[in-house]
């Protein structure tokens, strides 16, 4: 299955299968530093709670449930606790081509779930991103689970950004 993930403008990501929005993602600020706020589809907000100012992990919860945990590694790795049935999976996100901007979704086993593409448009300074999964994952909130890890990759982004400056 293939996903898009379209910036509708600086501020909002719609995460797009078969032409119909699944999902979105939306920045409060016009810099993505924020933590930004996930819906999907006929469904409330998700919760974003940030536990430090000084650390990029976050955790997205709903109805006081703890989804997912998301935390960030020295080596440029995310690990994504997946919190369901009282058992804890491990999804690693971590950058799989330099060059060609390619990220992946790694199982426990190191198995490629989903590889994640981005396309930086110079016409109009917005990166769309294309989600292709290589087995198929499933989750209740995997749509989210697919914003959040671009969420991740622009605040990887930003970092390497602000290295360079």
């Amino acid at each position: 299955m293939k996903y898009l993930v379209i910036a509708e403008s600086f501020k909002k990501y719609n995460l797009v299968c078969n032409n119909s929005i699944l999902g979105t993602m939306t920045y409060k600020g016009w810099l993505n530093t924020q933590s930004p706020s996930f819906t999907r589809q006929n469904e409330k907000s998700f919760k974003v709670e940030k536990p430090s100012i000084w650390k990029s992990n976050f955790k997205i919860s709903i109805a006081n449930q703890v989804l997912f945990e998301f935390l960030f590694k020295w080596n440029g790795k995310i690990e994504i606790k997946v919190y369901r049935d009282n058992v804890v999976e491990t999804i690693i996100l971590k950058l799989t081509h330099f060059w060609k901007s390619k990220y992946g979704l790694l199982d426990e086993s190191g198995k490629e779930i989903v590889t994640i593409s981005s396309k930086y448009n110079w016409k109009t300074w917005k990166t769309n991103y294309t989600l292709t999964e290589n087995v198929s994952f499933h989750h209740d909130y995997k749509e989210i689970v697919y914003l959040s890890a671009i969420h991740c990759i622009i605040i990887l982004k930003n970092r390497a950004a602000a290295a360079a400056a």
